[in-house]
């Protein structure tokens, strides 16, 4: 993990519940206010060393993907990621997202920004009625919810795993 210890204080005093995000077959929500959502997303990509990838760059190259095992091929290594409603959207893969991003698990946890909310043990995005609406269980799934902090010793989120 690669990341200045004066800025984030926190991460040495959490180390252990950082690694068991990124264990395979481990999926993470990030859930909440979505520019909140994205600095937090943001911030683990310093901690961990690597880039959040945008699933909609990712999948809409000069020749778009059209089946989910291109799209996983095209982000291969990548585990922190955003842009998950493109999932959603039809008719491009009609895709489920949480499935999805279980089999992207396999080799290496996943930490993803969710486009809806996760309450009750289940993820959406949309609303019921629209073409794009998702309602899944998220049972297995660990949510990170984005907090403000003030100090270097704070952990900007919170972190509830759904059984």
């Amino acid at each position: 993990m690669n990341v200045g210890v004066d800025r984030m204080m926190w991460v040495s005093q959490h180390r252990r519940e950082l690694e068991v995000l990124i264990r395979p077959n481990q999926v993470s929500l990030i859930a909440g206010d979505r520019s909140d959502a994205r600095k937090l997303l943001d911030t683990l990509g310093e901690v961990f060393g690597s880039e959040p990838r945008s699933l909609t760059a990712a999948g809409l190259t000069l020749e778009p993907v059209t089946l989910t095992g291109a799209l996983a091929d095209q982000l291969d290594g990548s585990y922190l990621l955003y842009d998950l409603e493109c999932l959603c959207w039809q008719p491009w893969l009609n895709a489920d997202p949480l499935r999805f991003l279980r089999i992207l698990a396999r080799r290496h946890g996943v930490i993803a920004l969710w486009p809806g909310p996760v309450s009750n043990s289940v993820a959406s995005f949309s609303a019921p009625g629209r073409r794009d609406h998702i309602s899944v269980s998220a049972a297995g799934v660990t949510v990170l919810r984005p907090v403000a902090t003030r100090f270097p010793d704070e952990v900007p989120f919170t972190l509830e795993r759904i059984p």
